[in-house]
């Protein structure tokens, strides 16, 4: 038997895509809505700020189809199973029914619905950008983010949880 005798980790964490009208806008927008509340958003601010400008940027399309790649596939997939299961049992059938018309007319559905709902939650914002927090920082800032403050910001396009 082997014991695991270094460091284990049970950590989770988030991802978000945040956007902005422009780079140019990326500071005056999270500090208006991180700092709104008063005091002590100092060090967060600080925290969103440099790594929004040390992101990757994305174009409303190229943020769009990353969303669909990573996270809207696998949603939909459950959400067609969950509606399937109720009247079928088996994944070997499931499978089978991935193959169908019927299957690729209700995935083509929800994907129009999803990519839309994007679009929408967009608005006049031209670059997007993702950042990640979790249950791992030093200064302790990442638990406040990942549930608190970030999910919360009108900038917020889309939340994932890798949990």
């Amino acid at each position: 038997m082997k014991i695991r005798t270094d460091f284990v980790t049970n950590s989770s964490s988030s991802s978000f895509i945040l956007g902005f009208e422009s780079m140019d806008h990326v500071e005056e927008t999270l500090r208006n809505e991180i700092c709104k509340n008063g005091s002590g958003c100092e060090q967060y601010f600080e925290c969103v700020y440099h790594d929004c400008i040390a992101a990757e940027t994305m174009n409303k399309e190229e943020m769009i189809e990353y969303v669909i790649d990573t996270e809207i596939k696998g949603e939909i997939e459950i959400d067609l199973w969950d509606t399937w299961i109720g009247e079928q049992t088996g994944y070997e059938y499931f499978e089978d029914y991935m193959k169908s018309d019927e299957y690729k007319k209700n995935e083509e559905k929800k994907f129009k619905e999803e990519r839309e709902k994007l679009e929408l939650a967009c608005g006049n914002n031209n670059v997007f950008v993702e950042v990640e927090y979790g249950d791992y920082d030093i200064l302790g800032l990442s638990d406040a983010l990942e549930y608190y403050i970030v999910p919360n910001l009108d900038c917020c396009i889309r939340w994932f949880s890798h949990h």
